[in-house]
């Protein structure tokens, strides 16, 4: 039996200002269904682009969903400009603000201060009308630089905070001894 969703869900989730995490990549690996975001978006839901460690990548993520959202709806044109706005910018900035008590994902005064540079090549001109297009269709391009509330953390693809060959050297000895476990 498939579980529905119907209006009175919806309902209840825009009135308790309930945040759902879309984790398209792994929730397309694990096979538990499509996300309705888009009708979601539609009842005021707050429906914000996440990610569970299925992908580092959240420019992929973001195209992927773009791509689920029309398939799932059987149409390209869904998934509208402003929709996506919400979904991968102000729905978890506002999440960030409810859960940290600080602006998150835009740039103005009394905001965090967090910018990420990426290295993107256009295969077209990018004009105010086409950013979202190319973020969620063509975008190939790699972050080079993220500044944190106005502090450098990646400089050069390169973390500046943290020694990234250490951690990964213990993340692969954990990942042994959880495999060796699960034995």
């Amino acid at each position: 039996m498939r579980f529905r969703i119907g209006t009175e869900q919806w309902e209840l989730l825009q009135k308790t200002g309930t945040t759902a995490a879309y984790n398209v990549q792994s929730n397309t690996n694990n096979a538990v269904g499509i996300c309705p975001a888009v009708s979601m978006l539609d009842h005021g839901v707050n429906v914000a682009l996440g990610g569970d460690g299925y992908t580092y990548d959240l420019y992929q993520e973001l195209g992927f969903g773009v791509i689920m959202q029309r398939i799932r709806e059987k149409d390209p044109r869904v998934f509208s400009g402003e929709q996506i706005r919400r979904f991968a910018f102000e729905n978890p900035g506002n999440l960030g603000k409810r859960l940290f008590g600080v602006q998150l994902g835009m740039l103005e005064p009394g905001a965090a201060a967090d910018i990420v540079l990426v290295d993107y090549q256009e295969p077209t001109p990018i004009t105010g009308s086409n950013f979202l297009s190319h973020m969620t269709s063509a975008f190939s391009g790699k972050v080079t630089d993220v500044i944190v509330n106005g502090k450098t953390v990646v400089r050069d693809r390169h973390c500046t905070q943290v020694d990234e060959e250490k951690i990964l050297a213990e993340c692969k000895v954990q990942a042994d001894q959880l495999w060796k476990s699960l034995d």
